[in-house]
Parts: structure tokens; C-alpha cells; sequence
């Protein structure tokens, strides 16, 4: 079985409503958080890319980096996700907030050496989140399939999910 390549989200495509902000504008030690997550997650991945939505593309926050804009209008991150999957088939995904301002080059060392072609997250997932929560900020998706149409050709469905 080959590997598939890892590359990096980060999802940026809220409307931060609660916060009434653009949490991937705010500014964290000297640089946005958008722009922090970003280039910590290029420091593990040959790709990363920005999940947006359509009316996002011309942020200034958002615009000079790669996007991958939302198949589908205002219905959450896991929209993002699939977008990317159908983007770059055959992929798997470091998928991130783009406000994690506490995750570290560490973290994402361990998670992409527990990486396991063979499940939809690492052995660790549930203990690596940064803050403590129901579900967990960031993770790693192999490409097998979140809805059909998504299985790259030759796919394989996960052993443990």
C-alpha cells in the first residue's frame, strides 16, 4: 500500500460569531493567528492550504496564501474538510484551527510520528488536544472516505475509526 502525502488545512472559514472578531486575524505575539498556525503547520507538511469561504478569498488575512474555498455555503468546517479532500484526492490532511495559539512544533511532531495510513487519527488523538474539551482542535484524516464520493480511486475504508 502507498503512503498518501500529508498535507496541511487550516480551517479559517468561520464566521466567528461568538467572538464577534475574526479569530484569524487576532494578533498573537507579533502575527496573526491565521498566519502562526499557517507556517507552523508548513514546518511539518510540503502543502498547507486555508480552508475559506467563498466571500473570504479577497481578505487580506486570508488571500495571500493557498485556499481551498467551501463547496458549499455556510454549513461549518467539516464542509472545509471535504472540500479539501475533494481538491487533492488521494491526500491526507493536518487539519488545524486557525486559533490555536498554544499549539507547538512538539505537538505536531508526535502527531504526525503517530500517523497510521490505516486510521482516521492517530493512537493519541483523544490525549492531544491543546485545550480540554468534548472534541479535539486538530487531528489528522486519512483519505478514506467521509462521504462516498470522497474514496480516492484504490482506497482503502480505515481498520479502526
Amino acid at each position: 500500500m502507498t503512503t498518501a502525502p500529508v498535507y496541511g488545512l487550516v480551517l479559517a472559514g468561520g464566521s466567528s460569531s461568538r467572538m464577534q472578531r475574526d479569530k484569524a486575524s487576532l494578533l498573537y505575539q507579533g502575527k496573526s493567528q491565521l498566519d502562526r498556525v499557517f507556517e507552523l503547520a508548513g514546518r511539518h507538511v510540503p502543502k498547507v492550504f486555508v480552508s475559506v469561504r467563498a466571500s473570504q478569498t479577497t481578505d487580506p488575512t486570508r488571500a495571500n496564501k493557498p485556499l481551498i474555498v467551501d463547496s458549499v455555503e455556510g454549513e461549518g468546517p467539516l464542509v472545509g474538510i471535504r472540500s479539501a479532500f475533494a481538491a487533492h484526492p488521494g491526500v491526507a490532511w493536518l487539519i488545524l484551527a486557525c486559533d490555536l495559539p498554544f499549539l507547538t512544533d512538539a505537538v505536531l511532531e508526535q502527531l504526525m510520528a503517530e500517523r497510521d495510513p490505516l486510521r482516521w487519527r492517530p493512537r493519541s488523538a483523544a490525549r492531544m488536544t491543546v485545550y480540554p474539551s468534548r472534541s479535539p482542535r486538530f487531528g489528522s484524516l486519512e483519505p478514506a472516505p467521509l462521504y462516498p464520493t470522497m474514496r480516492p480511486a484504490g482506497a482503502i475504508a480505515p481498520a479502526n475509526s
